[in-house]
């Protein structure tokens, strides 16, 4: 969740040109708070010259901005938050656990009783075929 320095809430979804044009704005990470200042990039001359240099400039952002993901040591959030999902999973499997049993145990009577049916089955053809 990022808010500009008006205190205004921006989207999570906002790209992050339109946050360049921002200018300030504070954005929240693992908990966090970060205010960003981001300098004037383009002077008014720089301006005219034309789309292919902004767009330089653009990806020059975005390799500060992975380097500042890789610095903030998201990784690290990632794996603490993956260890909790794996915990609660084996919480659950162990919950499921008595229903998984029933269910084998359900599943070995219906083979054994679709068994039972197919031999009748079979013993009945056979005595229709005597007469």
């Amino acid at each position: 969740m990022e808010k500009s320095a008006d205190g205004i809430r921006i989207a999570n979804s906002t790209s992050i040109q339109h946050l360049l044009q921002v200018r300030n704005f504070s954005i929240r990470i693992n908990d966090t708070y970060y205010t960003v200042e981001v300098p004037p990039i383009l002077s008014d001359e720089e301006e005219r010259i034309g789309s292919t240099e902004r767009l330089t400039t653009l990806d020059d952002v975005k390799l500060k901005i992975a380097a500042l993901y890789s610095a903030l040591q998201i990784d690290e959030f990632k794996l603490s938050r993956e260890q909790l999902l794996i915990t609660k999973l084996e919480e659950v499997e162990i919950q499921l656990k008595p229903f998984d049993e029933i269910r084998i145990e359900i599943e070995r009577e219906c083979e054994i009783r679709a068994s039972y049916v197919s031999w009748g089955l079979f013993m009945a053809m056979g005595i229709q075929t005597d007469r």
